[in-house]
């Protein structure tokens, strides 16, 4: 800082923002936290209603919003959440679940002009593959078509109804399986534990999902046959 008396010798530089693309995701999650603390803050005219009131905290800062308001939606993409790598299952809010999807790998050039396939690891079966699944993403009543919030997940046997609650579009995903025993699961493509990359993932998972039931630390924590598969 310069004082008034120097102001004439001060020099200045002008910086452009960055555009490394780390820091642009970064910038991308504040502006959804950002979106959060303002609904939180919103007049009781235009607050959504709490998720799982029954059991929301009494303290307006411990109350997680409504999963699925408007204004969240461009974060919501199903599609895009799972474009970029395989993901692996990390957080569960279910301590048993005999359909547990463990990895999620989308070929979306399978079954063309559909969203093509998802190649999913599961506990359903007791086959060492993949099994395989149309996707077929749909955008919920009400909102921007370019935003595919929903999909039927095959689980234990038949289809439930998936909801995107977050993406990244890159590290991280939050499902929730609301006829599934209102399942609430974090997939991440890298880091299993909270880092400075990915911290915020498992931040916004305890913002809607609170303490996870399970942890995974490897895929073969989840899925058995993969630890049949390491050296």
């Amino acid at each position: 800082m310069c004082a008034q008396a120097e102001l004439e010798k001060c020099k200045y530089e002008n910086y452009e923002l960055s555009e490394d693309r780390k820091c642009l995701e970064y910038e991308e999650v504040l502006r959804f936290l950002r979106l959060l603390r303002f609904l939180s803050s919103s007049g009781p005219n235009s607050a959504p209603k709490v998720v799982n009131e029954a059991t929301a905290q009494s303290s307006s800062d411990d109350t997680p919003l409504d999963e699925r308001h408007h204004l969240l939606q461009r974060y919501q993409d199903f599609p895009r959440g799972l474009s970029f790598s395989t993901l692996q299952l990390v957080y569960s809010s279910l301590e048993e679940d005999p359909s547990r999807i463990c990895m999620f790998m989308y070929r979306p050039n399978e079954n063309p002009p559909e969203h093509g396939k998802l190649h999913m690891l599961t506990t359903y079966t007791t086959q060492k593959d993949f099994i395989v699944q149309e996707f077929h993403p749909e955008t919920a009543d009400g909102l921007n078509t370019a935003y595919k919030t929903k999909a039927q997940i095959y689980r234990d046997g038949k289809f439930y109804e998936t909801w995107v609650i977050f993406t990244d579009r890159k590290r991280c995903t939050l499902l929730r399986t609301p006829g599934y025993h209102d399942l609430c699961e974090l997939f991440t493509a890298g880091a299993r534990t909270s880092g400075s990359l990915n911290n915020y993932c498992f931040f916004i998972y305890a913002m809607f999902c609170k303490e996870p039931a399970r942890k995974f630390t490897s895929l073969g924590d989840c899925w058995p046959p993969a630890r049949q598969l390491s050296p």
